[in-house]
């Protein structure tokens, strides 16, 4: 781990510095206040927007792939261990304030005999095929049901 880390970026370890420091927030807001208040939360965190800048002059920042990799480092050194909520809140979250499109899915499938949930964050402008079915989204519009717009 100490190898790679020489080898980020200085972008890559500041999202990944964020991403502990929020860790421990989201997890709280989570235990404590319930997903509802914190996903309301979360989608009023404002999307820093490049307005009247050239593309040229907008800040670097990290794509999903990248952000969903840091995040999951900066897990790996947290006492916290973060499932898959809680790491895609963060991850949203930092994306958002980074200005970088995306939208937070929670999804179900069933297997068998149970049913599993995941939360994902994926590209607003090319949501895939996923294996789970989208029952709850966070994005620009809010918090709402997938195809639903508050």
């Amino acid at each position: 781990m100490a190898n790679r880390a020489l080898a980020a970026s200085r972008l890559e370890l500041a999202f990944a510095a964020r991403a502990w420091l929020l860790a421990p927030l989201v997890e709280g807001a989570l235990a404590g206040l319930g997903v509802g208040w914190t996903l309301r939360a979360v989608a009023a965190v404002p999307r820093r927007v490049s307005r009247g800048r050239p593309p040229t002059a907008v800040a670097p920042r990290l794509d999903l792939v990248d952000g969903a990799r840091w995040v999951d480092r900066a897990y790996a050194l947290h006492a916290l261990r973060g499932r898959c909520l809680p790491r895609a809140i963060v991850q949203h979250v930092l994306h958002r304030i980074d200005g970088t499109p995306s939208r937070l899915v929670i999804g179900v499938r069933s297997a068998t005999s149970a049913i599993d949930a995941h939360a994902w964050v994926t590209d607003p402008a090319r949501p895939g095929a996923e294996e789970f079915s989208a029952i709850l989204v966070v994005d620009d519009d809010g918090v709402h049901a997938p195809g639903v717009r508050p």
